[in-house]
């Protein structure tokens, strides 16, 4: 924890100064823009795109080691 204060400390200072001597200072790193923000603005296709995403992150075939023995009336 100690030596991440100090690297907080410079970030946070750094981001700062940049905010103070840059005018059009918007972010500390880069702008973000929506895929739906544009004229096509649609909570349908937005509900879509995002179903589609889930699904393909869970027919990604993640599997997550859980150990145990399987059997419901034991422990461990």
């Amino acid at each position: 924890m100690t030596t991440i204060t100090p690297f907080l400390l410079l970030l946070s200072i750094s981001v700062s100064v940049a905010a103070i001597s840059d005018h059009n200072f918007r972010g500390a790193v880069f702008d973000v823009n929506s895929k739906f923000s544009g004229e096509n603005r649609s909570l349908t296709l937005f509900k879509a795109h995002d179903n589609l995403r889930h699904l393909q992150i869970l027919a990604s075939g993640v599997d997550l080691p859980l150990g145990g023995t399987g059997r419901p009336d034991t422990v461990g």
